[in-house]
């Protein structure tokens, strides 16, 4: 083989991987089904960002829901939250003006 042909070879194998990683990358950002997916019956059904790594989580566990508070120390549940919380999707909650006295004592 001549050293052209190496490099064609090499070339179309990094567009092919490129292109795999590319697509794999999609899929996970779109939400496809089977990417980065496991049945466990745990679903995030909202979320908040706080700031820059700090977030809030609604998460659903078989039938009861979880708000929890995400940081680069840990993750805190703050609180269950009641069946009749439940709001679709579609709908937005405003966050309260001063967060930390909403939350008062559940704060680790």
């Amino acid at each position: 083989m001549e050293l052209t042909e190496v490099v064609r070879v090499f070339g179309v194998l990094f567009l092919v991987i490129a292109l795999m990683v590319g697509v794999l990358h999609l899929m996970k950002r779109i939400g496809m089904p089977g990417v980065n997916s496991v049945k466990s019956g745990i679903r995030i059904s909202g979320q908040c960002a706080l700031g820059g790594r700090e977030r809030l989580l609604v998460v659903e566990v078989d039938s009861r829901r979880f708000l929890l508070g995400v940081s680069p120390q840990g993750i805190n549940n703050l609180s269950e939250l009641e069946a009749d919380a439940a709001q679709s999707d579609s709908q937005e909650v405003e966050a309260p003006r001063n967060l930390s006295r909403w939350l008062g004592g559940r704060q680790a």
